[in-house]
């Protein structure tokens, strides 16, 4: 197992060299050795360190210690695909759950540090996945003091997915058909790749105007 991820990273510095991008070194090596040979993190952690200077192939050498997880790898590599699942940073860093959770919190404690001198009562919204909502991390919001909201399940009025990104991937794939899951695949991430952080944000920052509406309505059904 060590011998396959030294060829993938070797592999992956080859990409590098050629100043293909992340997702092309990805697409590269997949296409050439079968898909799911390299993760999105995997590429997106390899790419961080060659930039980084550190073009280390082989593992370091440890006395005994255990092995650390590079942090800020793991919070580039969830910058870059938002929708990275836990199970996927476990399996690609080689750590526990209760790691990521840790950087998850670090993170928390790193937003509170910056908005300290805003002065201002946080209320915090996630977008309710598993890592999110693990007792570690709901205790690090309660010692901060943050409001946490809650995603009332089955409600396309205020959930931020149903009525802003869903709604987006609908028209994304209407009229769209598809012979196999692969090309179902392939669309999807071709349309998550086409947003960029920005169009997150407007949607974020949209969803004061559709709780308003919410309230207005009185719970009556309205068009959003």
């Amino acid at each position: 197992m060590k011998k396959n991820r030294g060829i993938i990273r070797e592999l992956l510095k080859f990409e590098f060299e050629l100043d293909h991008s992340a997702k092309e070194a990805m697409d590269n090596i997949n296409r050439a050795k079968g898909n799911g040979t390299v993760s999105k993190v995997t590429a997106y952690l390899w790419y961080s360190k060659f930039r980084s200077n550190k073009m280390e192939i082989e593992d370091k050498k440890r006395s005994g210690r255990p092995r650390e997880v590079d942090r800020v790898a793991v919070v580039n590599a969830v910058e870059a695909h938002p929708s990275m699942t836990t199970r996927i940073l476990v399996k690609d860093f080689e750590c526990s759950h209760t790691e990521i959770a840790s950087i998850y919190c670090g993170q928390l404690g790193n937003t509170r540090r910056a908005l300290r001198n805003r002065r201002i009562p946080v209320v915090f919204l996630d977008d309710n996945a598993k890592p999110h909502r693990s007792s570690q991390n709901l205790q690090k919001l309660e010692d901060m003091g943050w409001e946490y909201l809650e995603h009332p399940p089955y409600t396309p009025g205020l959930s931020p997915s149903d009525f802003y990104l869903f709604r987006s991937l609908e028209h994304w794939l209407r009229g769209k058909k598809f012979r196999t899951i692969e090309e179902m695949r392939e669309s999807l991430t071709e349309f998550f790749d086409s947003k960029d952080r920005e169009w997150y944000r407007r949607g974020i920052h949209k969803l004061e105007e559709q709780w308003q509406k919410v309230i207005e309505s009185g719970g009556d059904y309205f068009d959003y």
